[in-house]
């Protein structure tokens, strides 16, 4: 780790040297006040967070009562200082009415300038420092959380299957502050085992407080410990012991993080208290089939989806009111659509009604709205309404990951790459041990043609989970991209091992035939393509590729139009997809992209 009084931060064209107090941007210094210079070097130190109005105006004025008036005009003469306006906001991203996020990309280097002095400034705090102060009085500090499956106390009854419920139970909870970034039950699934240590999860997961607790079952009673534990020193923050009725688990859940938000957050507001008191279902039942469901969901396989459409819908029949099951209801058939396991067309009409149904129980539902901005988008081409629903989504949970995950894929296939790289990179502040996102990180980078940042993601998805079978279909499109066709039949090979007789693997490879002339190779897997799609659903799209590759123009063409014909999603990414860059200069090409603009799609 470089030392701070060696360090030399750059974004964009800036450069900050913190310990001599500078910014410079092309060589020539940039005129900042000191109380503008801290808050810059503040939200690049906490990067990716979501910082509130709350913990900006204690890390500056902790003596003083100020108005959150001073706080804007400190943000304001920032933005001026780097050419920020309404229109162009690369650095500081404004979450309305909770806080500021320095979403640019930032890198380190060294400074060989000596160390000078700061001329008895006392040292500027980090997020992470002032969580180290919060128990003797800025409460505020904490500004990330996880919480862990809670633990059994014994391997025989109930209390094993009931820990992740009650962790999935509080993260929904403390996501609906937007103070807190709580890190989503998809990080934690891995924790469940005991014997873990709290302060090293945090340091994987990159938060600042852990929650963790016992859980056990004694007849018709309950019975669990809990702790908040601080990752900077290890101490316990708060602990509590409950034991009640089984049949009061939803006001333990309330109670617990009631009393953890309390002891995060000095003052709650109106909202605040509403949104935590707020229940999905009054069904336990329902709630464990939710959470088996977004289990299964977070598989990314045909199998992992069915099952978690089975959970869904038991979660449904046992609360028909329940929004949230509704709402992963819908994300699992757009998977299913999406990831070619059946015919879009099939699977957009059952999501579409389960998506209406979430927002009908629930209007201020932030997963509600996502599904309805991946509908709008990828399947009605109705962009402009997408966005809108992207947006409403993430104003109303600024922490649901997946509303910026989808959002940055479809800011990428519609060609506003910095857009997307800065809402995937939320994504993955939100989630840093999701292979899914990491996956779509390295997309987003393939499709703004930064082959070494795609590269870099897709290595990072296969590191977290090496079944990642995506990550490494995603890793021979780059290395085809970059001639490395070796590497790129490496990694189709390791995909191959893991789905086997997957078409889109069949599909890559020949195109790599293609691509080294081996035309009858590559011709014979067009056929084995359209065998199995007597049998199964073969999305054209990939039949088109390798006809690209082969120089088959008239059959590229004919495949566009079976492809708009099924609404396949892919067509959508033929203007970003590096793959059809020899087709551009064709008026046919052309032609394809002004009929898919007249259906709605933006280019």
């Amino acid at each position: 780790m470089i030392n701070r009084h060696q360090q030399v931060l750059l974004f964009g064209d800036f450069q900050l040297h913190p310990m001599e107090r500078k910014l410079l941007r092309g060589g020539v210094e940039v005129s900042l006040t000191p109380k503008v210079f801290d808050t810059l070097l503040f939200l690049i130190e906490n990067r990716g967070l979501l910082l509130s109005k709350d913990v900006l105006m204690r890390a500056f004025w902790p003596d003083t009562i100020v108005e959150e008036i001073t706080l804007a005009r400190n943000i304001s003469h920032l933005r001026k200082a780097l050419g920020e306006d309404r229109h162009c906001k690369r650095f500081i991203q404004t979450v309305s009415k909770i806080g500021y996020r320095f979403v640019a990309e930032v890198s380190e280097s060294s400074n060989d300038v000596t160390a000078v002095s700061t001329q008895g400034r006392a040292p500027l705090r980090t997020a992470t420092s002032l969580g180290s102060q919060a128990w003797s009085g800025t409460r505020s500090g904490i500004v990330s959380i996880a919480v862990l499956p809670f633990k059994p106390l014994t391997l025989k009854g109930r209390a094993g299957s009931m820990g992740l419920g009650m962790a999935d139970a509080l993260i929904s909870k403390l996501s609906n502050i937007h103070r807190l970034a709580v890190r989503p039950t998809s990080a934690v699934l891995k924790y469940g085992k005991v014997g873990q240590d709290a302060v090293e999860v945090g340091r994987e997961q990159r938060v600042q407080a852990v929650l963790e607790g016992h859980i056990q079952v004694l007849g018709s009673r309950l019975r669990v410990s809990v702790q908040l534990v601080n990752v900077s020193d290890g101490r316990a923050i708060w602990a509590a012991q409950f034991d009640q009725p089984l049949t009061d688990l939803f006001a333990l859940q309330d109670s617990i993080s009631t009393q953890v938000t309390q002891t995060l957050i000095r003052k709650l507001s109106g909202e605040d208290e509403h949104r935590l008191n707020h229940r999905y279902t009054e069904s336990m039942e329902a709630w464990r089939a939710y959470v088996e469901g977004r289990y299964f969901w977070n598989k990314r396989t045909a199998t992992g989806l069915k099952k978690a459409i089975s959970y869904f819908e038991q979660a449904i029949a046992r609360d028909p009111r329940f929004a949230l099951a509704y709402s992963g209801l819908a994300d699992a058939y757009l998977l299913t659509g999406d990831y070619g396991f059946v015919l879009p067309s099939e699977s957009v009409g059952t999501a579409r009604t389960a998506a209406f149904k979430a927002v009908e129980f629930d209007d201020n539902l932030a997963e509600a709205h996502t599904s309805l901005a991946w509908i709008a988008g990828s399947h009605d081409w109705n962009w402009a309404e997408s966005e809108r629903e992207y947006q409403r989504a993430i104003e109303l949970n600024p922490n649901y990951s997946t509303a910026h995950h989808w959002y940055a894929e479809s800011l990428a296939v519609t060609g506003r790459f910095n857009e997307a790289i800065r809402e995937i990179r939320i994504a993955q502040d939100l989630d840093p041990l999701s292979p899914a996102i990491n996956n779509d990180a390295g997309l987003v980078y393939f499709f703004a043609k930064r082959h070494e940042s795609a590269i870099e993601q897709l290595r990072k998805a296969v590191e977290l989970d090496p079944y990642f079978a995506a990550a490494y279909f995603n890793q021979a499109l780059v290395y085809e991209q970059l001639g490395q066709l070796a590497e790129a039949i490496g990694c189709l090979q390791l995909a191959g091992r893991l789905l086997k007789d997957d078409p889109l693997i069949l599909a890559a490879l020949g195109r790599i035939y293609a691509v080294t002339r081996k035309r009858t190779e590559a011709k014979k897997v067009i056929e084995r393509l359209i065998v199995l799609s007597r049998h199964r659903r073969i999305d054209p799209a990939l039949i088109t590729l390798i006809h690209v590759a082969l120089g088959n123009r008239d059959q590229v063409f004919a495949g566009m139009e079976r492809q708009i014909e099924e609404r396949s999603t892919q067509i959508l990414m033929i203007n970003v997809h590096p793959a059809y860059d020899s087709l551009r200069s064709d008026p046919r090409f052309s032609d394809v992209l002004l009929r898919i603009a007249g259906l709605g799609f933006p280019l």
